[in-house]
């Protein structure tokens, strides 16, 4: 039986579509899901918009990343009318936005080919810095990059190393990983007690054509993934974070009590995801 992606739920109500699927991927091609049944459906107990994880989508999302090819990083407007690589602007905003100590133990999770590290290095130069992939091929690139101590290829090795970080970061990662409550859950044990976490995604509600993107588990707006990450026992610092329009910013930090009501998103998604279907 298929469960929610994010709270283990078995309560999921499928969602309406347009009549004609036109599905793609993030890497910008067309997909053909075939005979395969991709069903978007809702959690009712917390309100995630997602793919029905079910064989069929399980398939899809191995075609997908047989022949993933990876886009290279677009420049973005900075101070002016200067353009720079897209993550040389994420990290600049976030050291405009929050202020880091001098020096730390900083982890990227979903690194890639360590872009992420290059870039968070040329501004917090004394940090120590790590990187997790499952993609085994980016251990060099990774390990070739300035201060980086080690790249973990699951979430079972950091937790292995015992090392605590000052700043955790995912990148437009967190929803194309099925195991995203794992992550949340991994992070908060991971983050030193003032640590910083900081998630960047993109909102549905700003950019729908985003929920034809397949290799996305699942879909968020700014106000649910706010409250999805406070589910997960994180304090809300700042969620103002002025990029593109489709941008989610958030940065957290580990709550000093637990949460004990959590919040359900289930009527808020279902209004925006049944007007954004209307549109599309």
């Amino acid at each position: 039986m298929c469960k929610c992606i994010i709270c283990n739920s078995i309560q999921l109500e499928k969602l309406m579509t347009t009549k004609l699927e036109a599905f793609t991927t993030g890497d910008r091609r067309r997909f053909d899901k075939g005979s395969r049944r991709l069903e978007k459906v809702i959690c009712k107990d917390c309100g995630t918009v997602q793919f029905l994880q079910n064989d069929d989508y399980k398939s899809a999302l191995d075609e997908v990343y047989g022949s993933y090819d990876i886009l290279h990083d677009k420049a973005w407007p900075a101070e002016g009318s200067e353009c720079r690589p897209r993550l040389r602007v994420v990290y600049e905003k976030v050291s405009q936005t929050i202020c880091l100590p001098e020096t730390g133990n900083m982890l990227d999770i979903g690194c890639g080919g360590g872009e992420s590290l290059q870039h968070f290095h040329q501004i917090y130069p004394k940090w120590n810095l790590y990187g997790m992939d499952i993609g085994e091929q980016f251990r060099e690139n990774v390990l070739g990059r300035d201060k980086v101590h080690n790249f973990f290829s699951s979430l079972a090795e950091i937790k292995a190393s015992k090392i605590k970080f000052d700043f955790i970061t995912i990148n437009d990662v967190l929803c194309l990983a099925y195991n995203s409550a794992e992550i949340l859950r991994t992070v908060h044990e991971l983050l030193e007690k003032d640590g910083i976490f900081f998630v960047k995604e993109s909102d549905f509600d700003v950019n729908p054509y985003l929920l034809y993107e397949v290799e996305c588990c699942f879909f968020c707006t700014k106000q649910h993934i706010e409250s999805m990450i406070r589910n997960f026992d994180f304090d809300i610092l700042n969620v103002d974070f002025d990029m593109e329009k489709k941008a989610i910013g958030v940065f957290s930090r580990k709550s000093v009590m637990p949460k004990l009501l959590h919040v359900n998103s289930y009527e808020m998604n279902k209004r925006i995801y049944e007007k954004k279907i209307e549109y599309l």
